[in-house]
């Protein structure tokens, strides 16, 4: 049925065609604002050529395969920065070289997209999690063993050649690698020993992508991004952990900072208090505290007695930083003022 039929078998009244007219200038409103590009834009579908075209915005993130979720952990992320600042020492034990290890980012992504990205060549090295039971990843860059070795041999870094795919890493390289293998697991151990223990162990390494399976392919991991900078070089170590790795202390992981151990867990609070002990502070004996009108301090004079109503056998009272804490008696030990402790005052007399 067309407007025009619709409206002679219905008559319209004077609000109703008013109405109608409000509704249509709204519409010519909302489409003034939402043309078809802008509509396109929201839904993913941009008006560009095809190898321009943004899949990963507007509703197209919902049925893209590669779409995922970057959801931050932070108790993840204090995991993995206390790992690079022990990586840190530890890769300078190794080099003895002039060492900087950086944190680039922590993505999530699915595990067949990251195999088709690594660069080759590089050590791939698979890591049993126990008793996670699962496995992660561990990816060395090409130029990074290069570096280790020529710094092993006693060369400088600045003439490491370029990494050549398709030639396997020789026996030194492949022994180096390992040393650098043993110290990440050591640090990463180490680091998850806060959340929750475990042991990492090598399973095996690989130098082909496809012989690996950490994890079906569809599979969400936590990929850890690190740039190893040894004096001109600078390479990158990359960390791979399959939610299926993770899942056995997702609920530890998941845990606020506020509830649960943080950092060093029980070591960071036993620090505090003892930093706290050991913070100096005043104490003082009063004997006695008078009030007196400003002229009169203004005009005291050298050689003039002030008197006080208590007299030197009376109490004193003890203070820390201004809080009364104790009172006691004075006295004298040797050539010294001394003061004997008497009672100690409750807490909420202390801070009355």
């Amino acid at each position: 049925m067309t407007r025009r039929a619709a409206r002679e078998s219905h008559p319209v009244s004077d609000n109703d065609y008013g109405a109608d007219q409000d509704g249509m200038a709204g519409g010519d409103a909302v489409a003034a604002m939402m043309d078809q590009n802008s509509i396109d834009g929201m839904l993913g579908f941009a008006t560009l050529a095809l190898d321009d075209l943004d899949v990963g915005n507007g509703i197209n993130q919902l049925y893209d395969p590669k779409s995922v979720p970057q959801l931050r952990n932070p108790r993840l992320e204090a995991v993995v920065e206390r790992m690079i600042r022990s990586l840190k020492n530890s890769l300078r034990k190794i080099a003895s070289d002039q060492v900087e290890v950086i944190l680039n980012s922590i993505t999530n992504q699915r595990c067949q997209n990251y195999m088709e990205s690594i660069a080759l060549p590089a050590v791939l090295a698979v890591v049993r999690a126990n008793p996670w039971g699962g496995s992660f990843l561990i990816v060395l860059g090409a130029s990074l063993v290069y570096s280790l070795v020529e710094i092993t041999l006693g060369s400088p870094t600045k003439g490491v050649g370029a990494a050549i795919e398709g030639r396997a890493f020789t026996a030194i390289e492949t022994r180096i690698a390992r040393r650098l293998l043993d110290a990440i697991m050591a640090d990463a151990e180490e680091a998850f020993s806060t959340v929750s223990p475990v042991t990492f162990a090598l399973d095996h390494i690989e130098n082909i992508p496809r012989f690996i399976n950490i994890a079906p392919p569809s599979s969400i991991a936590v990929t850890v991004s690190v740039t190893v900078q040894l004096g001109d070089m600078s390479a990158d170590i990359e960390i791979v952990i399959p939610n299926t790795t993770l899942e056995p202390i997702r609920g530890a992981l998941n845990q606020s900072a506020g509830h649960g151990d943080r950092g060093s867990g029980n070591m960071w609070s036993s620090q505090l208090l003892e930093e706290v002990q050991q913070a100096p502070v005043r104490l003082s004996a009063i004997l006695q505290e008078e009030q007196f009108p400003l002229g009169r301090i203004m005009s005291l004079a050298v050689g003039e007695t002030l008197l006080f109503e208590r007299g030197p056998e009376g109490p004193i009272e003890l203070r820390c930083e201004n809080v009364p804490v104790a009172i006691g008696r004075a006295g004298r030990s040797g050539n010294r003022v001394a003061f004997k402790l008497g009672a100690i005052l409750p807490k909420a007399a202390s801070h009355a």
